[in-house]
């Protein structure tokens, strides 16, 4: 994508951009790819529970790889944000690693993605989520919540997605960052598991939030 934006004389939108997280199952080996700060995570059994592991790392200026690359190529790395400038004033992105985002490939902000392969033979669901999901849920609670819904993986799938939206009007007001997410059942797995969900606002309203310990 961003090979066939740098060779069009006038290319779209050069400040937006966007994560993405994609997983590829070759038999029970699970190929994981990710640029940002969307996650792939397994949910496994862990005795009686559910736990969850993630499969990638969020690319996040302030780790030191990815701020050394960013201060080599001339870019400022400011309350874990890339900017353009020492002050941080000029641009500001969240990540160090996106699709798109061409104004700040100068300052150090890559699309090469980091993998990850995991044999989940073993492992009951695979979550890949946008961080809607993960700023408000985290790994081991989208784990836990997964639990009981062995039968339908889209049963799962809406259920956190209203839970996360509904959690963002509690903590966060009105404002909700993107919540996209896909739940998969491992073993058996078959296409009719894949489930992608969009859920009303009517159905965020009516959800109850549960009371969730604090993340370990």
């Amino acid at each position: 994508m961003d090979a066939r934006w740098a060779a069009e004389e006038k290319p779209p939108h050069v400040s937006s951009g966007t994560t993405a997280v994609v997983a590829v199952l070759r038999g029970n080996s699970l190929v994981v790819a990710s640029v940002g700060d969307s996650r792939c995570v397994v949910a496994t059994s862990d005795g009686d529970d559910l736990s969850g592991i993630s499969l990638t790392t969020d690319h996040d200026p302030s780790l030191p790889v990815e701020k050394a690359r960013i201060t080599a190529a001339g870019g400022y790395v400011v309350d874990g944000r890339v900017f353009l400038d020492a002050d941080g004033t000029q641009l500001g992105l969240a990540m160090s690693r996106s699709l798109g985002d061409r104004r700040l490939k100068a300052a150090g902000v890559v699309s090469t993605p980091t993998l990850q392969t995991r044999d989940v033979k073993g492992d009951a669901y695979v979550v890949l989520a946008t961080d809607g999901i993960w700023q408000v849920l985290g790994v081991d609670a989208v784990a836990r919540a997964l639990e009981g819904d062995e039968a339908d993986a889209e049963y799962s799938c809406k259920n956190l997605i209203i839970e996360a939206t509904a959690l963002w009007g509690l903590e966060v007001s009105d404002y909700r960052d993107d919540i996209t997410c896909m739940v998969v059942k491992c073993n058996p797995l078959t296409l009719t598991d894949v489930q992608a969900s969009y859920v009303s606002v009517a159905a965020v309203r009516k959800h109850p939030v549960k009371e969730r310990a604090p993340e370990q």
